[in-house]
């Protein structure tokens, strides 16, 4: 992904931003973990634009003296932007559960100020059966602040079992001593 270009005209525009309930909707994430306030527009399958407007008084920021908003939740945001994605590709099935794999390549620039404006988007750059790998890029008021060169996540879908999710130990260590 060249995460220097905005996202373009070809995009799925939504009639009003998909925020509230329609955004918890396709989301797993619930207050006060959801750390990402909308999704403006977004091309099912290919790629997805949202905001989180940092406020000075988020309860995950309590206890904190730091103004600006942690790079981890800047990560959180862009998988919950890409979770988002596969979730309105998937003609708006939920997820029961995503799991993450792995983040890499991960380039921090300007810290995003409490009050700003995080500006998100995200690429999926394949998709391989239930599993999916994404890039993305946050800036902060027009400033970059970071870009991210791969997430790899698996989605279960509802329907399917609990068994599918659960690590399973070589045969040799799977047995009690």
């Amino acid at each position: 992904m060249n995460v220097q270009t905005p996202i373009g005209a070809s995009d799925e525009r939504l009639a009003e931003p998909l925020i509230g309930s329609a955004l918890t909707a396709i989301l797993p994430q619930r207050f006060p973990y959801l750390m990402l306030d909308r999704i403006d527009a977004y091309e099912p399958w290919t790629h997805a634009h949202g905001v989180k407007c940092i406020a000075a008084d988020e309860p995950n920021l309590l206890g904190q003296n730091d103004m600006h908003w942690p790079m981890p939740f800047v990560i959180e945001s862009l998988g919950q932007l890409a979770i988002g994605l596969i979730n309105l590709s998937h003609g708006g099935e939920t997820a029961a559960k995503v799991l993450l794999g792995n983040v890499s390549d991960v380039t921090f620039y300007d810290p995003a100020p409490l009050g700003s404006k995080l500006d998100l988007q995200i690429q999926i750059d394949r998709v391989i059966d239930d599993q999916f790998i994404a890039s993305g890029r946050a800036d902060a008021d027009g400033r970059p602040v970071m870009t991210m060169g791969s997430i790899i996540c698996k989605f279960i879908l509802g329907d399917e079992s609990d068994e599918n999710c659960r690590h399973r130990l070589p045969a040799s260590q799977d047995q009690d001593d």
